[in-house]
């Protein structure tokens, strides 16, 4: 076998490394380069891994390394953000529920001790809610009619149980009020009664829906059952009829027409152009029949009972006068 020179050698690695070289060819490669130095150096050469050009392996791993910071920063902004919104949600609802509140309804707050002196108010508010305390009390003014309004929030250490009102208005007070009862009025407590009538006052009895509200303030349904109503407003005097659909022969008769004669009496007061009221109903099978006046009441009272109606405490003292209870 013929030993190969240098030159061929060299020029046969490249396909010698790739393994395209034929058999015979290799172990003549082979048998050279176990006696050459310099063609071994040249195939180790080779196949050593390619040399990156300067800087360029630097700079990939900086790359590489500059996605991986990137993307630590990313989770951790991601992260700060959640637990931000979070924390902010957090603080929003700790901020509506134990400290802003929102407003109480209607029966849930009732004032006590009021005193009016001029100008100024005084009173003590109780929540009836047990889980709620009172947070804030804010007043509107009008005419001197003071409203009260509350807002609640549940109870916390940071709020104690009830809450004092105080207000100067800038005139004299006439009505203390909540938005829908008023429980003070010229130097008199209001009852619920009273307030409920007042607040439903109205000038025509042609207006039904009106005329029915004033009756529910009144219990009227509650107190006798249903009833059917006939208006005769054509021409004065102006009239109103009930007729009760149920026979009402269980309750005490006597009773009965008392409660019928009060409730005529602050209906008068009550319903501007109402001159008379007629009641209607069946007592153990015989029909009863009552007429009621204006005219009547406002000569028994001394007094024009339209002008009762005016004021609430007038016509809490009226309440008070026929003895009309709370059903």
């Amino acid at each position: 076998m013929h030993e190969l020179p240098c030159e061929v050698v060299r020029d046969l690695l490249p396909s010698y490394v790739d393994g395209l070289t034929c058999e015979t060819t290799n172990e003549l490669v082979d048998a050279h380069i176990e006696s050459c130095a310099p063609c071994r150096a040249a195939l180790a050469a080779m196949r050593a891994p390619e040399a990156e050009p300067d800087g360029a392996s630097g700079g990939k791993e900086k790359e590489i390394d500059y996605l991986k910071k990137n993307k630590r920063h990313n989770r951790k902004v991601l992260l700060l953000s959640l637990a931000g919104a979070l924390a902010l949600a957090f603080a929003v609802l700790f901020m509506r529920v134990f400290v802003i509140g929102e407003e109480l309804s209607y029966g849930s707050v009732v004032p006590r001790n009021i005193r009016v002196e001029g100008n100024h108010l005084t009173a003590d508010l109780d929540c009836m809610d047990s889980a709620r305390v009172i947070s804030e009390v804010y007043y509107e003014e009008q005419d001197g009619v003071v409203t009260l309004r509350a807002r609640g929030v549940l109870v916390s250490f940071l709020h104690g149980p009830g809450a004092r009102a105080e207000y100067t208005a800038s005139e004299p007070i006439r009505q203390v009020r909540m938005p829908e009862r008023i429980y003070w009025a010229d130097g008199e407590a209001i009852s619920r009664l009273a307030s409920d009538v007042y607040l439903t006052r109205h000038d025509y009895v042609g207006d039904m829906p009106a005329n029915k509200a004033t009756a529910d303030a009144l219990g009227i349904g509650e107190r006798f059952g249903p009833y059917e109503n006939e208006l005769h407003t054509s021409k004065p005097p102006y009239c109103w009829t009930i007729r009760f659909q149920n026979d009402l022969g269980g309750l005490d008769g006597v009773m009965l027409a008392d409660e019928m004669e009060q409730i005529a009496c602050v209906l008068f007061a009550a319903i501007g152009n109402l001159d008379t009221l007629e009641v209607e109903y069946d007592y153990n099978g015989s029909f009863i029949h009552y007429t009621f006046s204006a005219e009547y009441y406002s000569k028994l009272l001394g007094q024009d009972i339209k002008t009762i109606g005016e004021s609430p405490k007038a016509l809490e003292d009226l309440i008070r006068r026929v003895e009309l209870k709370t059903f």
